[in-house]
């Protein structure tokens, strides 16, 4: 009878909280909604599978198509689907999005720009009599407001039954734990959201044991990006510290922490798996378009820094990739579109590890680059999962090929006693430095911007991604930006 009246209690207050509720600033229904995450697929030994919810004709010509949030690498959106004969149409979710981001949007890309102000009922106004046929999510943000939208709207997106475990972290691991999820090759860390430094010292000491035993701890939000708000922890007060920080702050959207996520730390390599789905005559059909290794520094202490991303080749992976991606995929409602999801093979053991996943694209410039290296793209993936899925179809459970390689060096910012400022006068020099090799530089500010230093994804200075057939080119000019970085070339300590 609890149980009962807690599923209907959440069922009501995410009703109310999505379809009539602004987006942009934390509610009651909102907070509520993120206290009843404990109980998700509490004693459940399986998870509901994905249904195909939409069975119209694959062909969609010469509708709308809405991108909700069209940020990051979500702006290769609008041009991809405008070359298939699409109109499109970009829609704001109302969560809190960062200048940096908002600087990546593109405007003249989209024949609208709406902005419904978080509220589904008000977008579905502003969209009628329009023939939409597609709503998807452009980026991390928009993702829970595009599925919604599309539920209401009948076109074709995921599972709505499964929206919160696709975005809440807590709830997505608990969907993917037992044996079942094993047998396929998919394991998850021993994780818990818990509302306090004193219930997170607790329930370490319990479940996972002595921090002389253990090789720490992560401490994250259920909603973040990024690495937004992430701590590495080994000791009690480290451990306190993280809670208590997440706990005064707002997440990464803007919205009240009112917990946070403790989990044991899986030390292994880390990778991106990045690519589309299309659930066909039953079965979810994956199509792994890249994959690359994050090289973090993971120390105790601190947040985890992201230096630079290697494009893998697909033979280098964890064998059990596929059935890994198609178990997890199908448990979380996967019905078609693409995924960003990433994973840690742990070291000694060999086993493959789910930290989290998203129906996205994978962020900033790495989708584009990835393209022009392998025979099958991601943002070509997921279009193809909507308009062309013949197509698709001949891609899926495949390796891709890789026709070049290709890093992307993140510029991380020191800390400081003294103020900095981005230095962009050095970038000319180094386009001529990097010649043919250099494939793209995003700029995330400007000359002269104050900066602060790098704790996450959000925080870096720029992007610099390189490309060549030869693994030991790019590898020398990793380096080389590595030695700039550490020279200080990319900032200055006057305006």
């Amino acid at each position: 009878m609890r149980r009962s009246s807690l599923i209907l209690s959440w069922v009501l207050l995410s009703t109310w909280c999505v379809l009539g509720v602004s987006q942009t600033h934390p509610s009651f229904t909102q907070r509520v909604l993120r206290c009843l995450s404990q109980f998700a697929v509490e004693s459940s030994s399986s998870v509901a599978h994905p249904m195909e919810l939409w069975r119209g004709t694959s062909d969609l010509a010469g509708g709308h198509v809405v991108i909700v949030d069209a940020y990051s690498s979500g702006n290769l959106l609008a041009q991809a689907f405008r070359a298939r004969g699409h109109e499109v149409l970009h829609m704001r979710s109302g969560m809190k999005i960062s200048e940096r981001l908002k600087r990546t949007f593109v405007r003249d890309d989209f024949k609208d720009d709406f902005d419904p102000d978080g509220r589904v009922d008000n977008a579905i106004s502003m969209l009628d009599g329009k023939p939409v046929v597609l709503v998807i999510p452009g980026s991390e943000s928009g993702v829970t407001f595009a599925e919604t939208l599309a539920t209401k709207m009948g076109t074709p997106t995921n599972d709505p039954n499964l929206i919160d475990a696709r975005r809440n972290k807590i709830w997505m691991a608990r969907a993917l734990s037992g044996k079942g999820f094993e047998e396929h090759g998919l394991y998850v860390p021993r994780q818990e959201f818990i509302y306090s430094p004193d219930e997170a010292v607790r329930w370490v000491r319990a479940h996972l044991g002595t921090w002389s035993e253990i090789p720490g701890v992560v401490v994250k939000p259920i909603l973040g990006a990024g690495g937004s708000q992430v701590h590495l922890v080994g000791s009690d007060a480290e451990l306190r510290a993280a809670v208590a920080e997440i706990l005064a702050e707002d997440d990464h959207f803007g919205m009240r922490n009112i917990g946070a996520i403790v989990s044991e730390k899986i030390v292994g390599d880390e990778f991106a798996l990045n690519g589309a789905v299309l659930m066909h005559n039953g079965s979810l059909e994956v199509a792994l378009t890249d994959a690359w290794y994050y090289n973090k520094h993971k120390a105790n202490g601190s947040a985890p820094k992201y230096g630079h991303e290697d494009l893998v080749a697909f033979e280098t992976l964890h064998p059990q990739v596929y059935p890994a991606l198609r178990a997890g995929l199908s448990a979380l409602g996967y019905l078609r579109g693409g995924f960003h999801q990433e994973v840690i093979v742990q070291e000694g053991t060999g086993r493959l590890y789910f930290i989290e996943v998203g129906p996205r694209l994978y962020g900033a410039g790495n989708p584009r680059i990835a393209g022009t290296c392998t025979n099958y793209g991601q943002v070509r993936a997921l279009v193809d999962s909507y308009l062309a899925q013949a197509h698709f179809l001949q891609h899926t459970g495949k390796p891709y090929e890789l026709s070049a390689h290709a890093s992307v060096f993140n510029v991380n910012a020191p800390a400081s006693e003294v103020p900095l400022y981005v230095n962009a006068q050095h970038i000319p020099m180094l386009r001529q430095t990097l010649g043919s090799s250099l494939f793209e530089i995003l700029p995330f500010f400007n000359d002269g911007d104050t900066i602060r230093p790098t704790v996450d994804l959000g925080s870096t200075l720029f992007q610099i991604e390189i490309r060549h057939r030869d693994r030991r080119i790019v590898d020398g000019f990793i380096r080389y930006l590595a030695q700039w970085q550490s020279d200080g070339y990319f900032w200055r300590s006057a305006p």
